[in-house]
């Protein structure tokens, strides 16, 4: 089998957009000049929430980004399931598509990701927030991810000759 991937990078006034799907832009474009139809993702009660979660750190001035990362997760599997549907009696592919889907299955532990950025005088301040799955807290990498101790004394690893420098941590 094949899969059809497009990938679409566009702008249409201040708003830059990247799309995947066949149709991912035309039905983007489509909602940001009123000619859309279906809903926006920002009418979803996911976003909603990710959105009040961030607004609880900062205000999102200069910039939001939200990913639905559960739902991204879902589609490489349509995909993936769409590529390998006319492999079904080959056992090299099933043993290879399990393999695939095990490693999937054990990396799909986030739900959403958002980020906002706002500047504050002459501070520009970025917060990112990642929301676990249910029931997805015993996994292996969730704990990895939520176990994370914030960086302390981050100026240390940070040449004397360094122009910029970014430091992150997950609590």
């Amino acid at each position: 089998g094949h899969i059809e991937f497009r990938i679409d990078l566009f702008r249409r006034g201040d708003v830059i957009g990247l799309a995947f799907g066949s149709d991912g832009a035309d039905r983007v474009i489509g909602l940001l000049t009123g000619n859309g139809t279906g809903k926006s993702i920002v009418d979803s009660a996911r976003f909603k929430a990710a959105y009040a979660a961030i607004s609880k750190r900062v205000t999102p001035e200069d910039m939001v980004m939200f990913v639905d990362i559960r739902r991204v997760m879902g589609d490489v599997r349509g995909m993936i399931d769409k590529a390998t549907a006319d492999q079904k009696d080959d056992p090299e592919a099933i043993k290879w598509r399990g393999v695939i889907f095990k490693a999937m299955e054990m990396l799909d532990v986030m739900d959403y990701s958002v980020t906002a950025m706002a500047t504050d005088g002459q501070q520009e301040k970025t917060y990112a927030l990642m929301k676990l799955q249910d029931g997805k807290s015993d996994l292996a990498l969730a704990k990895l991810c939520v176990g994370a101790r914030p960086i302390e004394k981050f100026n240390q690893f940070i040449p004397v000759d360094a122009t910029n420098f970014s430091a992150g941590g997950a609590i």
